[in-house]
């Protein structure tokens, strides 16, 4: 009884990260319910409200698109040579 199970800690390491994994994935943007609420608000078969159902659409995924890279942790700033050595810009 003087130390804890292996087997104790990893179950509660295992626990920590799939949690962590699990809240990103319900924080990801699913475009479904916008493209439903588009194809409800902006009905007709001629061209234009095609177009405009379209691009509503594509708006959204750039959005997405953007708001993923800016959530993304990996990025790294490097400075410039100049920065790096003190030299004014």
């Amino acid at each position: 009884m003087s130390s804890i199970p292996m087997t104790f800690v990893l179950g509660f390491y295992v626990t920590l990260i799939v949690g962590r994994w699990w809240d990103q994935y319900r924080m990801l943007p699913w475009p479904d319910s916008l493209a439903l609420f588009v194809v409800g608000l902006l009905r007709g078969q001629d061209e234009r409200g095609r177009l405009m159902r379209r691009n509503i659409m594509r708006y959204e995924a750039k959005r997405s698109k953007n708001r993923l890279d800016n959530m993304r942790s990996t990025r790294v700033r490097r400075p410039s040579g100049k920065s790096a050595l003190g030299l004014p810009a």
